[in-house]
C-alpha cells in the first residue's frame, strides 16, 4: 500500500505544476503521508488537472475565433496550420449582414466594427459632377468563396470626429459622369447606383475592446 501511495503521490506531484501553468487549478483532495488514498479521490484530482490543462490548450489553440455576431476569417491547411487571414482585419457582422473593420473609431469615439466603404463608380447626381454629389455602386471586395454574402451596404466617410456611417439609398434620378474631355455629361451607369442617406447612430455597430492575450 505504501509503494502504491508513493507512486500516486509522484504522479500527482508531476501533473499539478502543469495544471497550475494551464489555469487556476484547485484540487478537490489533498493527500498526506500515511493516510489511505481512495480511487475516487485520485480520479477527481486527475479530472481537475485534465480540465485545467485542456482549458489552456483550448485558449492557446486559436486566440481568434468568431462570436455570435461578428465572424472572423482565417486560413487553415491539411497539416494543421491555422492563421488569421493576412492584411486588414475584416469581419462580417451577421446581425447587419455587412462586412466591417475596426481600423478607425466611430464618431462617438468608440472603437466599433464599422462598415467598409462601398464602390466608387464615378457617377454623380448633379450636372457639376462635384464630389459632394458622388454616387456609388454596391460591390463587396471582401467576399471570398465560402464567406457570407453581404446584403446590406452602408456609406462610410472619415471625419475629424471619426467615421460617419450613413445608409445607402437607391438613386433613381438623372446620372452624370465626366467624359474623357473632363466635361460633366448625362450618363447611363448600366447598373443601380446609390447615394448617401441618413446618418446611422454609432451604437448600431458592435463595440470592440482591445485585449492582450
Amino acid at each position: 500500500m505504501k509503494n502504491k501511495n508513493l507512486m500516486l503521490g509522484i504522479i500527482m506531484g508531476v501533473l499539478v505544476p502543469i495544471g497550475v501553468l494551464a489555469s487556476n487549478l484547485t484540487l478537490p483532495y489533498t493527500f498526506t503521508a500515511g493516510t489511505p488514498i481512495r480511487a475516487s479521490e485520485v480520479n477527481a484530482n486527475f479530472a481537475a488537472v485534465l480540465a485545467a490543462v485542456n482549458s489552456k490548450l483550448d485558449a492557446t489553440a486559436n486566440l481568434t475565433h468568431s462570436g455570435t455576431r461578428l465572424k472572423s476569417f482565417g486560413l487553415i491547411s491539411a497539416d494543421g496550420m491555422s492563421a488569421v487571414s493576412g492584411g486588414a482585419q475584416i469581419f462580417f457582422d451577421a446581425q447587419l449582414s455587412t462586412y466591417c473593420s475596426t481600423d478607425f473609431p466611430a464618431t462617438d469615439g468608440q472603437l466599433r466594427c464599422l462598415p467598409l466603404a462601398i464602390q466608387n463608380v464615378n457617377f454623380f447626381s448633379q450636372p457639376t459632377c462635384i464630389e459632394a454629389s458622388q454616387l456609388f455602386g454596391h460591390q463587396s471586395y471582401y467576399s471570398q468563396p465560402g464567406w457570407p454574402t453581404q446584403t446590406n451596404f452602408y456609406n462610410a466617410v472619415a471625419t475629424t470626429q471619426g467615421v460617419e456611417v450613413r445608409t445607402s439609398d437607391l438613386y433613381s434620378g438623372t446620372v452624370y459622369s465626366l467624359n474623357t474631355g473632363g466635361t460633366c455629361v448625362i450618363a447611363n451607369p448600366g447598373q443601380q447606383v446609390y447615394q448617401p442617406g441618413s446618418i446611422v447612430p454609432p451604437a448600431t455597430f458592435q463595440q470592440i475592446t482591445r485585449a492582450v492575450f
